[in-house]
């Protein structure tokens, strides 16, 4: 992944300071938290009825890895921001009844 046209310099700074602010030190965490859920469209599809972007996409598979622990550990959720916290358990609610295994990843602190 990177920059294109389509997605901004910006967007991808900012999803990374988010990922950073989660805890995740190196990109083998992120590959080890994802990988089981790479090639299974039903991720994001359960989430949003159809495909997304890049990095929604990215974030819908961090949810899918860490379970109910990418919410606490998010820093919208950090800030209290209710709205965000409602919307990631929603989402890992409709995970959970398209039947994806979630929370399999245990990111070491």
């Amino acid at each position: 992944m990177g920059p294109d046209r389509r997605i901004s310099k910006l967007s991808y700074d900012t999803e990374s300071e988010k990922i950073i602010g989660m805890g995740f030190k190196n990109l083998r965490q992120i590959d080890d938290c994802i990988k089981e859920y790479l090639n299974n469209s039903i991720v994001e599809t359960s989430t949003w009825g159809n495909k997304q972007g890049q990095l929604w996409r990215l974030q819908d598979l961090l949810l899918a890895g860490l379970g109910e622990e990418f919410i606490k550990r998010h820093p919208y959720s950090k800030e209290g921001n209710e709205d965000w916290v409602r919307i990631f358990s929603e989402s890992l609610a409709r995970m959970k009844k398209r039947e994806v295994k979630v929370g399999t990843y245990k990111l070491q602190d």
